[in-house]
């Protein structure tokens, strides 16, 4: 899998999502995608994930912000979802799993999926 402009990091120069996507799936040839926000617990924008999308030949999976509350926005925008921050204690990575959390998003989860054609 291909982190495209990972949390953390600034690219030289402006390039566009459309851009880096293209050009990691032709070069490095990923089996995924992902595409982070700015920050730990940061959604990225709906927009860089849809240009995502739209350039990728393999599965885009969205790698942070991910909570029991916006999973719906990006349930059809996405193969995959890495969720890490949000199913800790607080919300707060590196504290411990908080297992409330972690049965409301799966919740969440299950009624999507069961809604999905």
């Amino acid at each position: 899998m291909a982190d495209v402009n990972v949390k953390h990091s600034w690219p030289i120069g402006s390039p566009t999502m459309d851009y880096i996507v293209k050009e990691c799936c032709e070069r490095a040839q990923p089996d995924a995608v992902i595409v982070t926000g700015a920050r730990t617990g940061e959604a990225p924008a709906i927009e860089e994930v849809l240009r995502a999308r739209e350039s990728s030949k393999v599965p885009v999976i969205v790698g942070s912000g991910m909570t029991a509350e916006n999973l719906e926005l990006y349930w059809k925008l996405a193969e995959g979802f890495i969720v890490g921050s949000y199913i800790r204690v607080s919300g707060v990575a590196g504290n411990p799993i908080d297992p409330q959390r972690v049965e409301r998003f799966m919740k969440n989860v299950n009624e999507l999926r069961s809604a999905t054609p």
